[in-house]
């Protein structure tokens, strides 16, 4: 759980892995009034088996999704990343022994400007513009 206030044009982004009995359907999805309601955001993600790799980037493993306009300023936000059926065997059953990780898990977006620093642009651009005259 997490909060947006103050900020605007976000993302969450992850890097996601299984090995090759591991999970192969996921989802991302959303919740913005406690976890009562959950939206998609990604409603289907199909993973192929990636070597894993503590240090080495991998850019298949990498995902990201825009969380949209009703998270913006946002008091609490929930993202889950969730596995679906298993599609090794398509019995909805998890193989045993398969694995799945999910690393460098991030939310950014960018700063919802204060008014008073809007009203202070807005005073520099009209000094501006007088000194012109």
């Amino acid at each position: 759980m997490f909060s947006t206030t103050g900020f605007t044009n976000l993302n969450f982004s992850f890097d996601l892995n299984r090995s090759s009995t591991g999970p192969a359907t996921w989802e991302v999805v959303m919740s913005l009034d406690g976890g009562a309601n959950f939206a998609a955001l990604i409603p289907s993600l199909s993973l192929t088996a990636v070597t894993w790799s503590a240090t080495t980037y991998n850019p298949a493993s990498t995902f990201s999704v825009g969380l949209g306009r009703s998270a913006i300023d946002a008091g609490s936000v929930i993202v889950r990343v969730r596995a679906l059926v298993d599609s090794v065997n398509s019995s909805g059953v998890f193989q045993a022994g398969g694995t799945a990780r999910i690393d460098n898990v991030m939310v950014y977006g960018d700063v919802i400007p204060a008014p008073g620093a809007v009203a202070l642009l807005g005073l520099a651009g009209l000094a501006a513009r007088r000194r012109r005259r």
